[in-house]
């Protein structure tokens, strides 16, 4: 890690530049199994290789190290709802 990059205190913890939210786009391709086709910090370069296939590729934005809120409301089981709430409280800055 270079130095002077602010990325932990001297005490070894993360300073709070360590959990920044991060905003990402991933293209997804919708044929067949959804897979992804790439994941992006430029919406610019997103765009690009979505017009390569804009009949089958999506565009979704997502933030590193967070759930889909409307996951939530997806999972089949109240424990499933559980377990993705819980994960989404602890990813959130200041949450420990």
């Amino acid at each position: 890690m270079p130095s002077g990059s602010g990325s932990r205190r001297s005490g070894g913890e993360p300073t709070a530049c360590y959990r920044c939210r991060v905003n990402l786009f991933c293209v997804v391709d919708t044929l067949g199994g959804g897979r992804i086709v790439g994941i992006f910090a430029s919406p610019e370069v997103a765009a690009r290789v979505l017009a390569i296939e804009p009949s089958y590729y999506q565009l979704h934005a997502c933030t590193l190290d967070d759930v889909n809120p409307e996951a939530v409301e997806w999972a089949r089981t109240t424990d499933q709802r559980a377990q993705l709430t819980e994960v989404m409280t602890r990813l959130r800055p200041g949450s420990g």
